[in-house]
């Protein structure tokens, strides 16, 4: 996960210095710890896995889709990471129709998932 970023000449909103930096796991702590000499508002990632399957509804969690392990988003939490996208399949959220009542299992995993991040 390494890739850079780098400030246009006229600076990046997000950064105080401009220069090339490295993005990884040291970089990201260095960006969102050191205050006094970055400011990097919001910093992420996506944590897919639970809208896949979508030819398989309801679908067997496991087989068809998995939830993001928490595990791994406390180590991105841990390095300074402090924004996560977790997608899902509202089918198997709400399954039927939009009216129908939500799948209490699937809606309690997404909550575990959100909580963690």
């Amino acid at each position: 996960m390494s890739q850079a970023l780098r400030s246009q000449p006229q600076g990046n909103p997000y950064l105080k210095e401009h220069h090339l930096l490295s993005v990884g796991t040291e970089s990201i702590r260095a960006l969102t710890q050191n205050k006094s000499n970055y400011i990097l508002e919001g910093f992420g990632a996506n944590e897919a896995g639970a809208e896949f399957g979508s030819g398989n509804i309801p679908g067997v969690l496991g087989t068809d889709y998995i939830w993001p392990s928490t595990s791994a988003i406390q180590t991105l939490r841990n390095a300074g990471m402090n924004i996560f996208r977790v997608p899902f399949a509202m089918e198997r959220l709400v399954p039927g129709t939009l009216t129908s009542s939500p799948d209490a299992t699937y809606l309690a995993s997404l909550k575990s998932v959100c909580r963690a991040s």
